[in-house]
């Protein structure tokens, strides 16, 4: 009988030990359904800090947001025009062929900033590019002169070299904990050195520096020479204006002068015709070309002064004698402008129109 009874309780215990180890795995299926269902969210929260720290310390490394620019810039772009930059054999040549350096020089108003911008998102969409080749732009600024020195502006590219990194390095992580916290950034050596250490892992290094005359000698001279240094396989287009130092500096470069096409001109003026008060027919739209082309001279700015000097036209009959009575230097045109600024517009749009204007005609 005690062998009965001590068989019995071992089957009820072993029967308390399943049904206990059964409510166990529920209970943990439960903790592992929720653990699931959180890791998500936790996930989220740290790739949220990570973003967040590493926005930190790229605006840490430079103040300087050529992003922005270029964002800016190619709003104003006149779609499908300046093919016949991007098909020229000098162009051409600098991205595949032995030339890595292509000075493109161009008169005030022919459309330099809006082409180096086309430059940058051309090269960012090649299909050959691949995670080692680097992609940087630099729009010089003249009123901007005292942010965009030396340091800022290595700095700049290098952050858009780390843009397109998975990983910040170890050694710039560092930096910025220790600096940071005295409030201080990193010196010109410690970005070349850094940056140095960066590029060595890249393959081909796009560099697009627009308008170099308007940045200060001595940092434009530092800048090329220091960026040469830095990468072996450096491939650098700048735009500017016609200045003796600068074209005297790249004489020995394959050049290409930058000026607008009567083509592209013809597309721009016809989509401003279109937003005029007054519908203009086609003879007329050909008409209007015809002049505004001719006074031209291959700059967009001369042709957007015109085409503005026929925004508060209301009939076809004052279009065409406006057109008829085409001309004029630039300082004509923008006096023009300035006239209608203030004789169209409220006070409290004046200034803003000012602004616009000395923005078009000095980028």
């Amino acid at each position: 009988m005690e062998a009965i009874g001590l068989a019995a309780g071992i089957v009820q215990l072993v029967g308390l030990t399943t049904k206990t180890n059964q409510a166990i795995k529920k209970d943990t299926a439960r903790i592992d359904d929720r653990v699931s269902t959180l890791s998500p969210g936790i996930d989220s929260i740290h790739q949220k800090c990570d973003f967040e720290e590493r926005r930190t310390i790229l605006g840490w490394l430079s103040p300087l947001n050529f992003y922005r620019a270029q964002q800016d810039i190619s709003a104003r772009r006149q779609a499908d025009t300046r093919h016949w930059f991007l098909n020229a054999p000098e162009f051409q040549d600098w991205i595949y062929g032995a030339n890595n350096t292509l000075c493109c020089p161009g008169i005030p108003g022919a459309g330099k900033s809006v082409l180096a911008s086309l430059v940058v998102d051309f090269l960012r969409q090649l299909p050959s590019k691949d995670s080692s080749t680097v992609v940087a732009a630099v729009y010089c600024n003249f009123k901007d002169q005292e942010q965009q020195n030396l340091e800022n502006m290595l700095a700049s590219i290098w952050v858009q070299w780390l843009e397109e990194s998975s990983t910040l390095p170890a050694k710039l992580v560092e930096s910025f904990k220790t600096c940071n916290s005295k409030g201080i950034r990193p010196g010109l050596q410690d970005v070349l050195q850094n940056f140095q250490d960066s590029v060595d892992a890249c393959g081909l290094v796009y560099l697009v520096i627009d308008a170099l005359d308007e940045c200060m000698e001595e940092v434009r001279n530092d800048l090329i020479s220091n960026m040469k240094a830095i990468s072996l396989n450096l491939r650098l287009l700048v735009t500017t204006r016609y200045i003796d130092g600068i074209m005297n500096r790249f004489r020995s470069s394959p050049q290409l002068q930058i000026r607008a096409d009567s083509g592209d001109l013809n597309k721009y003026i016809r989509s401003r015709i279109q937003r005029l008060a007054v519908q203009v027919q086609p003879q007329v739209a050909d008409e209007i070309c015809r002049s505004i082309i001719a006074q031209a001279d291959g700059t967009f700015l001369v042709a957007k002064l015109h085409v503005d000097s026929l925004a508060t036209k209301v009939s076809v009959k004052t279009l065409k004698q406006v057109v008829k009575s085409l001309s004029g230097t630039l300082n004509d045109l923008y006096d023009n402008a300035i006239q209608r600024i203030h004789t169209t517009l409220s006070q409290e749009f004046q200034y803003l129109a000012r602004k616009a204007l000395h923005w078009v005609a000095f980028t």
